[in-house]
């Protein structure tokens, strides 16, 4: 986007999350720095 077209948008808003919802059926495997758990043991390490 250039200079003129942004210095025109003032009124506009956008949202840019740092994240995403996920939803927990999903949701397989979760990577770590310690190696990929399953859902069902993320308990134990917490």
């Amino acid at each position: 986007m250039s200079f003129k077209v942004k210095d025109s948008m003032k009124n506009v808003e956008v949202l840019n999350p740092t994240y995403a919802y996920i939803p927990p059926k999903l949701v397989d495997l979760y990577i770590t720095n310690i190696g990929g758990l399953q859902p069902s043991y993320i308990h134990r390490i917490l």
